[in-house]
């Protein structure tokens, strides 16, 4: 079994998968892709603009690095990741 297939072990490719039967995108939701990408990559760190929710980041497990002007996080952002870093504020601002 690829890197790329399923975590629990079905073998099914991530990259077989569709968004949902009412789109006319038959490719890869954006959020599994992450998934994939974190994966096959294991990178050492994330950078995030425009984080909002959560979702994005939450398929990473590296340490992160979040940049929102107002964040919606509802779910666990921080899993098993040893450092989050949030900034609360605009990207103009972050780069300044």
């Amino acid at each position: 079994m690829s890197a790329a297939d399923e975590a629990d072990g079905s073998g099914a490719s991530m990259y077989e998968r569709t968004i949902d039967e009412n789109s006319d995108h038959d490719g890869v939701a954006y959020l599994d892709f992450f998934s994939a990408l974190n994966s096959v990559l294991e990178p050492r760190s994330y950078l995030e603009i425009g984080t909002e929710a959560g979702e994005s980041v939450e398929r990473f497990s590296c340490p992160a690095v979040c940049v929102a002007p107002e964040f919606q996080i509802s779910g666990d952002v921080i899993g098993s990741r040893k450092e989050l870093h949030l900034f609360q504020m605009k990207s103009d601002e972050f780069f300044a």
